[in-house]
């Protein structure tokens, strides 16, 4: 029912518009008693209808906050930094999701920039905050299915910092794309792939470069002395949640020769944390010495004979590699180690390219479970009940901490210290695991 003032305003209106119109204010009085006074009338019923309305939407909303609280959890907040922070982060379209997240742990946002691509292809860049005199960092793996694309983003986002007045742009690269041309044949005029993206990146003017898991330390010297490299190990970020797979007689394994040093490196961290694990490495017997076949074809790989060096016999093989492209030598490792009588076959590689069918051969294969990182986004089609990621925010976000307070970054390559610091195995990372299976 309507109020007694609602009653009385309704009346007094439509006495007078109807008076005006029917030129009598007896009339006019008489039609809006007629339509709003009397109980019953258009007005009261329809004001009703919608009181009852609201009545039920209220309690509806009543109902879903009380749901709210019954199921609230604390929310994690973060407070960004005011314009005059000392520090920026950008993001390219390589590898958003990461970024986000580096920036959340670290407690800012990402910096707001407008990242173009005309019609014929070609890439505009445009930074809408104040960057003068700000330490500016850019996370943009250089990785496929756009490895060029990401690349040309990455140079054109330092030049545009640079312009802008930027006191400092380093470039967080998770995944450095080109890494494995390394070497020219001198039988050929071929391009030296990395270099040459070393000098494209010193040309844009860029003042550091972070990079996790480079696939050889020479890369760091195709970059100039006053541009310099840092090149973060993903091992001791992965070693809680590769120790809690309570390993039977573990032997860490090299699928090749270069590869050993980062075998022999987490061979040793297990014995530090009280594990008794052991090194074996495999090689391809009919290559001339530690020959990598990385750009040779699925088929040609699994014909290749394979040696192994070191018993695996009984034991629980942890494969090691920086990283996981078409997964060829990979599965031919798996046979090997089979047939040598290893027990249990785990992989583990910084960086999940999985280009190809990489996925249905990890996904068919008697691998027990693949452990990657989120340097490269995975999306749906790339993931497997076979694939654990897990995430490397942590020890990107803490490495642009320190340098960004001039710290040191020595300190993270001491296990317990590191697990300290970084913290990789906690609930956010329990959570991007989850979601690969």
């Amino acid at each position: 029912q309507l109020s007694r003032s609602n009653k009385v305003i309704m009346f007094v209106r439509s006495a007078v518009l109807r008076g005006l119109a029917a030129g009598s204010v007896v009339a006019g009085a008489a039609g809006a008693w007629w339509r709003y006074g009397r109980v019953g009338g258009e007005g009261t019923q329809r004001f009703s209808a919608d009181s009852a309305l609201a009545k039920r939407r209220s309690v509806k909303m009543m109902d879903y906050d009380a749901a709210d609280k019954a199921n609230s959890r604390p929310a994690k907040v973060y407070i960004p930094p005011s314009c005059d922070s000392d520090l920026k982060l950008f993001a390219g379209n390589g590898n958003v999701a990461l970024a986000a997240e580096v920036a959340m742990r670290i407690g800012t946002q990402l910096g707001r920039m407008t990242m173009k691509k005309f019609a014929d292809g070609e890439v505009g860049v445009e930074i809408h905050d104040n960057i003068r005199g700000k330490d500016c960092y850019i996370i943009q793996p250089t990785c496929p299915p756009n490895i060029n694309d990401n690349l040309m983003e990455l140079v054109l986002l330092v030049a545009a910092l640079k312009r802008a007045s930027a006191h400092r742009v380093t470039a967080v690269i998770p995944y450095f794309g080109y890494a494995r041309q390394l070497e020219s044949d001198t039988t050929e005029h071929n391009s030296l792939a990395c270099a040459d993206v070393a000098s494209m990146l010193q040309a844009s003017g860029i003042d550091q470069v972070v990079a996790v898991d480079l696939h050889a330390s020479q890369v760091q010297g195709f970059f100039d002395a006053s541009v310099p490299v840092e090149n973060l190990d993903s091992t001791l970020s992965a070693l809680p949640y590769l120790k809690s797979l309570n390993l039977r007689n573990p032997v860490i394994v090299s699928p090749s020769g270069p590869g050993v040093t980062r075998a022999k490196y987490l061979q040793e961290q297990f014995v530090k944390e009280g594990v008794d694990a052991r090194l074996a490495l495999l090689y391809f017997s009919d290559d001339k010495g530690f020959a990598d076949p990385d750009h040779s074809h699925h088929q040609a790989i699994q014909h290749q004979a394979m040696e192994i060096v070191g018993d695996v016999r009984d034991s629980d093989v942890l494969v090691v590699d920086d990283m996981i492209d078409t997964a060829s030598r990979l599965i031919k490792a798996v046979a090997t180690l089979q047939e040598n009588g290893a027990r249990k076959i785990y992989g583990f590689a910084a960086h999940p390219l999985l280009t190809g069918k990489a996925v249905k051969r990890i996904t068919n294969s008697n691998l027990t479970e693949v452990v990657v990182f989120n340097t490269v986004p995975m999306p749906l089609e790339k993931q497997s009940p076979k694939i654990r990621q897990l995430s490397i925010a942590a020890l990107l976000g803490e490495s642009i901490l320190r340098i960004h307070q001039h710290g040191s970054l020595s300190a993270l390559w001491n296990a317990k210290e590191h697990v300290d610091q970084v913290g990789m195995l906690n609930d956010s990372n329990a959570d991007s695991s989850d979601s690969s299976e």
